[in-house]
C-alpha cells in the first residue's frame, strides 16, 4: 500500500460539567467538550485546523449515580460524528454553537480538506 499523505490529528483540549438546575427531583447538567482537529500533510505540516466545542446536556434523577465519562464521551463522539458532515455541507447553526471560526473561513477550511483528499 501506499504511504499516507494526509491525515487528520484530533487533540482533546478538556470537558466541563455544568449544572444547570435543579426542582425536588431533577437535576440538569451540561457535559462539554472541547478539541482542536488539525489537518496535516503527515510527518511535514499542519496545513489547516479548528477548536471545536460541544455541549450534551441531559436531565437526570436526584441521587442517581452518574458516570460523567459516559457523558463526555457522547459530547466529543457528537463533535467527530458532525464535523465531517459539515465538511460536506455546512450548517451555519452548528458551526456558530461549536465554534468561533466564522463560516467564510470554515469554507476555506473545508474546501482545502477536500481538494488535497481529492474530494
Amino acid at each position: 500500500m501506499p504511504s499516507l499523505d494526509f491525515g487528520f490529528v484530533i487533540k482533546v483540549r478538556g470537558f466541563k460539567k455544568v449544572k444547570l438546575g435543579e426542582s425536588k427531583l431533577r437535576e440538569a447538567y451540561v457535559w462539554g467538550s472541547y478539541s482542536t482537529i488539525e489537518f496535516h500533510n503527515v510527518g511535514i505540516e499542519k496545513i489547516t485546523s479548528i477548536k471545536l466545542k460541544n455541549a450534551y446536556p441531559k436531565e437526570v434523577n436526584k441521587g442517581d449515580l452518574i458516570d460523567d465519562w459516559d457523558y463526555f464521551d457522547l459530547s466529543l463522539n457528537s463533535t467527530l460524528k458532525d464535523y465531517p458532515e459539515n465538511l460536506k455541507t455546512l450548517d451555519k447553526k452548528w458551526l456558530s454553537e461549536s465554534s468561533s471560526m466564522s463560516s467564510k473561513d470554515f469554507k476555506k477550511h473545508a474546501n482545502i480538506i477536500k481538494e488535497k483528499l481529492k474530494l
